[in-house]
């Protein structure tokens, strides 16, 4: 062997060695629910074989709050809210395709009027009406989707650092966030569908909180292993985030509905400026910005950002709906 093919082929196996290490299989389902299933978890099997999962916390005959999180989450990231709200309202924390504890069929195209059925479907079997629909940034796209198209079934519409209302980040100061710029690669996102996310989950984690400190082992390793679901990956990577929603953004001024509009203004993901767009687009928006915080105010400051989403939904001229039960 000559000394240039001797170097092919160690490249070659050091290529082969790393690809093995960081090399990840799915972990089964029946895995994940013992380890993140609880005793509010339910699951619902809808007509195209998809196994929904989602959770349902607090007084079965209360006003409904139906929670939607958002890309590579789960329902876990309401759990702060709902402990705090539970007492007084049903809370309904809904996994969708691609994510958290929810299996979907083989060869699955995930897209965002399929999430939008997953919202629908619970709806229809819970025999769902006069909700408060409450969506973190894709997830508020898919809960304003369905709101718009379904404003009847809708009390009140809460917007949590949503995305698909305003421009796109791609096209603010900001630079498009790594995951964004990631999955515009095809050799990009057939290497995510099978090697060790673990640095990734960390990255995106640190720029959601926009600290540090708050993205423990424990909380990547949550966000590692539900990604590791079998399809998860593929959905994932399949999922075109980020983008502008015109038809939306021209409905927004017909919707009449109650609707509260919350972001950080050190949000690294979706820039306040994207909030401001969509309450001012809203006749009946109420806009909370918080100072110092990032993408996820329901975990970042769970006290807060609940009191004063109970204040919305119990208090004012616009409230969508009063608690059943004292605070």
């Amino acid at each position: 062997m000559t000394k240039a093919a001797r170097k092919v082929a160690m490249i070659g196996m050091g290529a082969a060695a790393l690809a093995l290490a960081l090399w990840r299989r799915d972990i089964p389902f029946s895995v994940l629910d013992r380890r993140y299933a609880d005793d509010s978890s339910r699951w619902l099997t809808l007509p195209n074989g998809m196994r929904l999962h989602f959770r349902d916390i607090g007084p079965v005959d209360a006003p409904v709050l139906v929670c939607v999180h958002g890309y590579s989450a789960s329902s876990l990231d309401w759990l702060p809210w709902a402990e705090r709200l539970k007492a007084s309202y049903r809370l309904l924390l809904i996994d969708l395709p691609g994510h958290g504890l929810t299996a979907a069929p083989d060869r699955y195209e995930p897209s965002l009027l399929g999430m939008v059925a997953c919202v629908a479907a619970l709806m229809e079997a819970l025999s769902l009406a006069r909700v408060v629909l409450i969506g973190n940034s894709m997830g508020g796209q898919v809960a304003a989707t369905y709101a718009l198209a379904n404003p009847d079934r809708i009390a009140g519409l809460v917007l949590v650092a949503s995305i698909g209302a305003a421009e796109p980040v791609s096209t603010t100061t900001a630079s498009p966030p790594f995951v964004v710029r990631l999955l515009g690669s095809a050799i990009a996102r057939f290497a995510l569908r099978h090697i060790d996310l673990t640095p990734l989950v960390r990255h995106g984690l640190r720029n959601a909180f926009g600290d540090r400190e708050a993205v423990t082992d424990d909380l990547v390793r949550q966000y590692t292993d539900l990604a590791r679901a079998p399809g998860h990956r593929e959905i994932l990577t399949g999922l075109q985030i980020g983008q502008r929603d015109t038809a939306m953004l021209a409905q927004l001024p017909l919707f009449d509905r109650p609707t509260l509009v919350m972001s950080g203004d050190a949000d690294r993901l979706v820039p306040v400026a994207q909030a401001r767009a969509i309450a001012a687009a809203l006749p009946r928006a109420r806009l909370i910005v918080y100072p110092g915080i990032g993408h996820v105010p329901m975990q970042q400051i769970p006290e807060r950002s609940a009191a004063d989403l109970r204040d919305w939904l119990a208090t004012g001229p616009d409230s969508p709906f009063r608690p059943s039960r004292p605070r």
